[in-house]
């Protein structure tokens, strides 16, 4: 019997990349709301749950953002509140 590959999103790919140790969780959803309401199904404090922003720039780099659930962004967020990441250390 072959053994049944993980699926992985993105984020949880790039937290493998630079070894950061992580819990996947999963839930039944019928319909998103935000990810309080995800913290709530999962019965887990709002400073362990993070949403994931993937954004193209003018440099047609893509830049991946791990933001807490309770911090609402903006689509005009300063590129000087980021620290830029190389590797596996900020630069």
């Amino acid at each position: 019997m072959a053994k049944q590959k993980e699926v992985k999103t993105n984020a949880m790919r790039i937290l493998d990349k630079f070894k950061i140790d992580y819990t996947h969780q999963s839930y039944q959803c019928n319909a998103f709301v935000d990810g309080s309401q995800t913290a709530d199904l999962l019965n887990l404090p709002y400073e362990l749950v993070y949403k994931t922003l993937v954004t193209e720039g003018k440099s047609k780099n893509y830049f991946v953002f791990v933001i807490p659930i309770d911090l609402s962004t903006s689509y005009k967020i300063k590129h000087r509140q980021f620290l830029p990441v190389s590797g596996n250390q900020l630069s």
